[in-house]
């Protein structure tokens, strides 16, 4: 089974990812680790690395290939890919977005230790940064391959994590995949969200 997650910046997704891994058994690919290392190796933050990439799409390119690579060649194994864009680039895969309030968002990123590449000195400039970084890779996705990653009509599942933690979120994730895999209409298009956020 592969288990495509992507989601807005601070949702824990990659939380999220390891708990899977973990609890499940998973492979992980994180894209999101692959660019935090291509910013460290270029003494970069994570806004300055999407920038570049912006300019230099070989990198997306590169990481984007692996991907499908990876969900054509280990279809019997059993992988999560934490990635904006592994929905669209792992075609045979169990396609999740993860939703949260942009103030839960940046409260989250600007307590969590994240190394020198993406450090905030407040709560309101890790917002304004997440923004800031959202708005450069949509950009840069649409004029690369013409999609819209935050459009949920192109997931399976949409869950929002603003008032759940990763393990619950986690499980109802790998038992949803698990009945998708066994009729892939079932839970198409299914959006899961708190009542406290409304």
């Amino acid at each position: 089974m592969h288990i495509a997650i992507t989601g807005s910046l601070g949702s824990g997704k990659t939380t999220i990812c390891t708990y899977l891994e973990r609890r499940y058994g998973f492979s992980r690919y994180s894209t999101g680790s692959i660019q935090r290392s291509l910013a460290a190796e270029r003494n970069m933050t994570t806004l300055e690395m999407n920038a570049y990439m912006g300019e230099h799409s070989e990198f997306d390119k590169m990481i984007d290939e692996a991907v499908a690579q990876i969900n054509r060649e280990r279809i019997d194994e059993n992988i999560v890919f934490d990635s904006r864009l592994a929905w669209h680039f792992a075609k045979d895969s169990y396609k999740v977005f993860i939703t949260v309030d942009i103030d839960v968002a940046a409260e989250r990123v600007f307590r969590d230790d994240r190394g020198a590449t993406e450090s905030y000195t407040s709560k309101e400039e890790a917002k304004e940064l997440l923004v800031a970084r959202v708005e450069e890779e949509q950009s840069r996705y649409e004029r690369m391959y013409g999609i819209d990653y935050s459009d949920w009509k192109n997931y399976d599942l949409v869950l929002d994590s603003t008032h759940c933690d990763a393990e619950t979120l986690g499980d109802l994730i790998y038992q949803l995949a698990l009945s998708s895999a066994s009729n892939s209409s079932e839970h198409k298009g299914t959006l899961l969200i708190s009542p406290r956020r409304l």
